[in-house]
């Protein structure tokens, strides 16, 4: 299975790139929107996750702009975690929206909730 993971949190996608690969997942990684858009666009994943904030294109946007070509299920990732972010998030087509901070435990379940299969 393949994942994009785009954010520009470089530690964090380090983390979450070798958490994912310890469960057998194979997963590129896009540090901005704009890259993140293009790799969604070109290449075939089985899932995106998106952080919400990033430079030039944010999460948000990058959504917007996939989800009308792709069926990919998308899971965002964010610190923000008022209602009308979550909101924007499912507006702009995001399959399931997480607030960091969080555990891998329940990323996996995210992950599985989306019908990846994942052991937990």
């Amino acid at each position: 299975m393949k994942i994009l993971l785009i954010d520009d949190n470089r530690d964090l996608a380090t983390v979450l790139k070798i958490g994912l690969e310890e469960k057998d997942f194979e997963v590129e990684v896009a540090y901005d929107g704009c890259t993140g858009k293009s790799l969604a666009l070109k290449n075939k994943y089985d899932l995106i996750i998106s952080d919400a904030m990033m430079p030039g294109i944010d999460g948000f946007e990058v959504c917007k702009k996939i989800r009308y070509k792709l069926e990919t299920p998308i899971l965002m990732i964010t610190s923000l975690n008022m209602l009308e972010d979550r909101i924007a998030g499912f507006n702009s087509g995001v399959d399931d929206y997480l607030v960091k901070p969080f555990t891998m435990k329940e990323l996996f379940a995210r992950i599985k909730m989306l019908n990846i299969p994942v052991e937990i």
